[in-house]
């Protein structure tokens, strides 16, 4: 039996259905678009966290340790300290920030897997401008993939210096290495 279609049967055509489905395909690309647009910025927004974790952790330790130092040298790799046992050293290597005390390296500060970690050293200036220097400037940068995320710069007194803080043949009086002494307990 041959059947046609009278009007009161409806269905959709062939071409209604491709229009469809298009439509959802393209609100569909919409969404996986915004919703990759949120992880990057979400990534973004926690390497950034990171960063700035790890910048905080580290300053307050240097401050902490290096604070109370009897003798301050700023160095580099190549102008190391006369007596390596005797001074402590806080530098960057392979990006994270290392302390060195009695021949043992460890991490130091916030240390974070994933981020990079750089730091220069430089003398400050007295307050007032005369007399021997005993402020320590310190410039400390992190960053995630290569990219610089945040930077820190401050000037710490050191309490104990009773003279300058000493700079070994820097030309531009800026280091990578940080030697210091701390007092002997009684």
């Amino acid at each position: 039996m041959n059947r046609s279609k009278t009007s009161s049967e409806q269905g959709f055509t062939l071409i209604e259905v491709l229009i469809s489905i298009v439509l959802v395909g393209v609100v569909a690309l919409f969404a996986f678009g915004s919703y990759l647009i949120t992880q990057r910025s979400t990534k973004t927004l926690i390497g950034s966290s990171d960063v700035q974790n790890a910048l905080c952790l580290s300053k307050q330790q240097i401050d902490q340790t290096v604070r109370m130092a009897d003798e301050v040298i700023i160095g580099d790799r190549l102008h190391q300290p006369p007596n390596p046992q005797i001074y402590k050293a806080i530098y960057v290597e392979n990006g994270t920030l290392i302390y060195v005390e009695n021949g043992e390296i460890r991490a130091f500060g916030g240390s974070l897997e994933g981020v990079d970690m750089g730091v220069v050293f430089q003398k400050g200036t007295q307050s007032g401008g005369t007399g021997p220097s005993r402020n320590l400037c310190i410039k400390l940068c992190g960053s995630t993939e290569g990219q610089i995320e945040s930077q820190l710069e401050w000037e710490i007194t050191i309490l104990n210096v009773e003279s300058n803080i000493g700079i070994v043949d820097l030309t531009d009086g800026q280091g990578t290495h940080l030697y210091f002494t701390l007092p002997q307990a009684p």
